[in-house]
């Protein structure tokens, strides 16, 4: 699992749920899946040791 993808498919599903003008709730409901497949995989990766993603290291 790479953090760095998995942070950047979180915040892609954000994107994609926020810019559904049309308000399709299929759309939504796929960009929100999108989210909690990429949380609860990176959450896991970070419980195991995992490093962060480099956009969250100072």
């Amino acid at each position: 699992m790479d953090p760095n993808v998995a942070l950047g498919n979180i915040r892609e599903g954000f994107r994609e749920y926020e810019a559904d003008d049309d308000y399709d709730e299929a759309e939504r409901i796929v960009a929100v899946e999108k989210i909690r497949e990429s949380f609860e995989a990176l959450d896991e990766w970070l419980r195991k040791g995992g490093f962060l993603p480099s956009d969250w290291v100072r």
